[in-house]
């Protein structure tokens, strides 16, 4: 788990390299993730957790969840809640895809894959 957001944003970074995201997204990802820093910088704040990023996502999007957003939103939305799997509660898969995160949710899923 990594909390300091510098730190995080670059884990996550390199996670879309490593999955070969298109230019675009990428670009649209980092952005969003500028954003959320500068966000963060106005209020003193240099950790992330989940509250944070739902706060981020609540006063930027006006929702956290993709149907409660606009469709231009939702990439960004996906980028913050990315940030967010790498918290507590989600664990990482390093056999099937190395520095992929997963929730509890699919534990099951992978276990039958192995």
């Amino acid at each position: 788990m990594e909390k300091e957001i510098r730190k995080l944003v670059n884990l996550c970074e390199q996670e879309l390299t490593g999955r070969e995201y298109t230019f675009n997204r990428h670009r649209v990802i980092s952005t969003t993730w500028d954003g959320l820093l500068q966000w963060m910088e106005q209020r003193n704040l240099d950790t992330f957790d989940e509250d944070i990023g739902f706060q981020y996502c609540d006063e930027t999007f006006g929702g956290r969840v993709l149907s409660g957003i606009q469709k231009k939103d939702q990439v960004p939305l996906r980028a913050i809640r990315m940030l967010i799997s790498y918290q507590p509660g989600f664990i990482r898969d390093t056999e099937e895809r190395p520095g992929a995160f997963t929730s509890h949710t699919n534990v099951n899923f992978l276990s039958e894959r192995r």
